[in-house]
């Protein structure tokens, strides 16, 4: 595809950015300093229209056409405009409020001679607030009234223009509107995003809010585009990236797709290194070439390919195992009882973590790819967590050998091994090989793969990381390459030690949820590194395992989902917890767990929870009525304990990881 500039307009002073601009068919505006310039895109040849006002500088623009039966300002064409039954509104959103042209009055007193018509202000700042949103969006409604949407702090107010009054007050979003966009279809359906990293739509005729997102990412939404020709919606977020979801089946919305989109430089297909102070300037890399991973792209091949988690399907206590996502003649991945479980975000691979001292990383389905992946080793004791980072690109291993390691998923050399440290270390450093005093008992990312959590003995580690610069060439120096991390932070809990740790790490939250070997669960603020709550008297034995509903691009909830959490102990019992309230809100029995640490898992749906047994078999509870739904068994007469289990993110199937190193997958037919 070829394309041209067909002309070039100056609306800006040369050298100095805009503070906002908008344009529509006819008309571009940009606002800089204490004025706005526009320009007439059928007659370029006119003057710009320039205007002004102590109210600028303003900090968003919007251009709509609307109804010229509109009270407030008359409509006298100018004679180089052609006559419409249309006016054209000019919004801009000011720190003092908002206020609004009609761009035909503007030109016609302008070929007049004449001082453009002083704008009509609405919403001074004591209605605004101190915190206005940067976003303005005006729309017609079905009815013969504009209407105009403006963001003001956590709340969106809607003004009929007709009657210049407000409204809608639009309120339910955790942070700053951060755009708002109405539907070409269905003028009176306005979308809004915040800060928060949500969207919501609300229906204006109705009175109520269609939709609610769940929290997207860690990426805020800064712009809003509805498709005119069908009922879709792109969004654009602050890190390139932009979203697109259809909105026809309201009030179910469906992602369609993530387009990382990143800005090239003219010489596509390439990218300019980053520069070092006193070294000389590199080549470009050619990207996507012979050397590139593949990693960092499978998660955004699956979300393009229109992928959902089937709401549809069976109930998880009626699945059957499935062969063809299983091992063949059922081999054993490890020659130890596997211990952990995790699918990475895209569904494509499978991380295990056993007894035998070493990590596999399958690709999934295990029967296609015949047990492909790859082996990590290097711990000296039995692996005892894994975990996936957001992005899908590394892993993080932990063992009983008192150590931490984090890796490439594509790679099998180790990317950095954390040990014990005060203040900054490396891999292979004389401070690191002492080791922690105590075995890591639990290890996982947090904040969007910014920091590594670690628990060692009754203390709670928080990590910096980078980790080496890959370098292919030579197979000895990427051996040596060593990384390197720096301790941002540590809470030393008043238990003997420290069981499980839970954090979110799909988008920005402090909280840290502590299982503690008193019995306890402890919520921890990691800005402050304090005690937030305690729950006391968890269980009526220390609690072992910890689980957060995870945040899945591929099945949209609500927020409140992640106020919830489950714990379990080797008491038999699975509690569900309300972190607002501290309180258990569902006790799941049936299930035997007297002796080791099994792992649970939240399904994508968030209707079940599936838990291991010492019965050498798997339990599916519904959330709802915490009845028990089904047993799934693995086969043979030599089965052994069911020690975690894990569901797929966009397929309704649960893999079980058990102690004789096995792993089996029950599913359904869909």
């Amino acid at each position: 595809m070829q394309c041209s500039v067909s002309c070039e307009v100056d609306l800006a002073a040369e050298g100095q950015p805009a503070d906002a601009c908008a344009a529509n068919e006819q008309y571009a505006a940009c606002a800089q300093h204490s004025s706005i310039t526009v320009c007439y895109l059928p007659k370029l040849d006119l003057e710009p229209l320039v205007l002004s006002s102590s109210f600028l500088p303003c900090t968003a623009l919007h251009i709509q056409q609307c109804d010229a039966r509109q009270p407030g300002l008359s409509r006298s064409p100018a004679p180089s405009l052609p006559h419409k039954q249309q006016q054209t509104l000019l919004a801009a959103a000011t720190p003092s409020g908002v206020l609004l042209w009609i761009l035909e009055d503007a030109y016609a007193a302008a070929a007049d001679r004449q001082a453009v018509p002083a704008p009509l202000r609405l919403l001074d700042g004591e209605q605004l607030g101190p915190s206005q949103a940067l976003a303005v969006a005006a729309g017609d409604s079905s009815s013969d009234a504009a209407l105009l949407a403006v963001g003001s702090g956590c709340v969106v107010l809607v003004w009929n223009l007709k009657q210049l009054e407000i409204a809608f007050r639009l309120e339910g979003h955790q942070g700053a509107i951060s755009a708002l966009t109405f539907s070409p279809c269905h003028q009176h359906v306005l979308v809004t995003a915040a800060e928060d990293r949500t969207f919501k739509v609300w229906d204006l005729q109705a009175g109520q809010m269609l939709y609610q997102s769940s929290i997207l990412g860690a990426a805020v939404p800064t712009c809003l585009a509805a498709d005119a020709a069908a009922a879709r919606l792109a969004m654009g977020c602050v890190d390139g990236s932009i979203r697109q979801f259809d909105l026809a089946q309201l009030p179910a919305c469906r992602e369609m797709q993530v387009i990382d989109a990143q800005i090239k430089s003219s010489g596509y297909g390439f990218v300019q290194p980053k520069v070092k102070l006193g070294q000389a300037k590199p080549a470009p890399v050619k990207v996507g070439g012979p050397s590139a991973s593949k990693v960092p792209q499978l998660l955004a091949q699956q979300l393009s390919s229109q992928r959902q988690y089937p709401l549809e399907a069976a109930s998880p206590g009626q699945w059957d195992l499935q062969a063809e996502q299983s091992l063949a003649g059922g081999q054993a991945v490890h020659n130890g009882g596997i211990l952990r479980l995790a699918i990475a975000g895209d569904g494509c691979r499978l991380l295990t973590a056993a007894a035998d001292k070493t990590a596999s990383c399958l690709w999934l389905p295990l029967a296609k790819h015949a047990g492909a992946g790859t082996t990590f080793v290097g711990h000296g004791g039995p692996v005892s967590a894994a975990s996936w980072s957001h992005s899908g690109e590394l892993l993080l291993t932990a063992s009983a050998d008192r150590s931490s390691s984090s890796r490439e998923a594509s790679s099998s050399s180790g990317g950095g091994t954390v040990r014990r440290s005060s203040g900054n270390g490396s891999s292979g450093s004389s401070t690191a090989a002492q080791g922690f005093l105590s075995e890591v008992t639990a290890a996982q990312f947090f904040y969007v793969d910014q920091f590594v959590l670690l628990a060692t003995g009754s203390k709670l580690h928080l990590y910096r990381y980078k980790l080496p610069e890959a370098t292919a060439e030579d197979d000895i120096q990427r051996l040596k390459a060593s990384g390197s991390y720096s301790l941002a932070g540590s809470y030393a809990s008043s238990c003997q030690a420290i069981t499980d740790v839970a954090a979110a790490n799909s988008f920005l939250s402090t909280l840290l949820l502590l299982a503690c070997s008193n019995r306890s669960i402890q919520l921890v603020d990691a800005a402050t590194m304090q005690v937030a709550c305690t729950i006391p008297d968890a269980h009526a034995r220390p609690v072992q395992r910890l689980v957060q509903p995870s945040a899945s691009p591929f099945v949209s909830h609500p927020r409140e989902i992640h106020e919830l959490f489950a714990s379990s102990a080797p008491d038999g019992v699975i509690k569900l917890w309300d972190v607002r309230s501290g309180s258990c809100v569902r006790s799941f029995t049936g299930h035997k767990n007297s002796q080791m640490p099994i792992g649970l898992a939240f399904s994508p749906c968030m209707r079940y929870l599936a838990t291991g047994s010492e019965d050498k078999a798997a339990y599916v509870y519904d959330l709802r009525s915490c009845s028990m739904l089904g047993r799934l068994r693995p086969p043979g007469h030599h089965a052994e304990v069911v020690t975690d289990v894990a569901f797929h993110p966009w397929r309704p199937e649960l893999m079980v990881g058990c102690m004789d190193g096995r792993v089996y997958c029950y599913g359904d037919v869909y």
